[in-house]
Parts: C-alpha cells; structure tokens; sequence
C-alpha cells in the first residue's frame, strides 16, 4: 500500500559565519526562493528548450501542443490513482506472522 501523497514545502537554509572579516550584520542579505511549482509544466519552455522547432513542421509542432495540453495529467509530478488495475495477493493463512527481531550479518 503507498503512503499518501504530501506536498511538502519548499525551504532554503542559510548559515551565516560571523568570523568573516566584513561583517554582514549591516548589509540586507537577499536570500533566493525557490518559486517553482513542479506539478505544473510550461510545454512552451519544454518545447523551445528541446530545439523541437528545427525538426518539425509547423503542423507538428501544433499537433504536439495540442497533444501535450490534452494529456497534461499524464505528465504531473502529482501522483494519482488508478482503476485499472486490481491487485489480490493470496495468503496461506490469515494468522499474522509475528518473530523477534534478529541480528543478520552484512555480508553472507
């Protein structure tokens, strides 16, 4: 069974040393956010980064768009659910198997 999916917020950590001979308790310290959203792509971007454009018509490249905004789900970063598929997995018995915990040597 997965775990359910969280989306966990973005942080960035800064140490500052305070041995350093210019003293940065005076200066305003820009500190850089990460302003990305990784469940949502720019296909625009995609596209002109991957220099598709050389090697495609322009009816292509119109296709493409179109085919990467109709399936954009299938491209999330988000994971989802599915109906599909069933699983069924056949126990022995239906007694839970229970043993103490034991050392086991790394290598054997």
């Amino acid at each position: 069974m997965l775990k359910p999916y969280y989306k966990r917020p973005e942080h960035v950590n800064v140490i500052i040393n305070d041995e350093t001979k210019n003293s940065l308790a005076d200066q305003e310290l820009e500190i850089p956010y990460l302003e990305n959203n990784s469940l949502i792509y720019d296909f625009e971007d995609v596209i002109q980064a991957s220099e598709l454009n050389k090697h495609l018509h322009d009816k292509q490249m119109d296709r493409l768009r179109e085919l990467l905004n109709k399936y954009s789900k299938c491209f999330s970063n988000n994971p989802g659910l599915t109906n599909l598929v069933e699983h069924e997995i056949q126990l022995v018995s239906d007694q839970p198997v229970r043993r103490s915990p034991s050392n086991v040597a790394p290598t054997k």
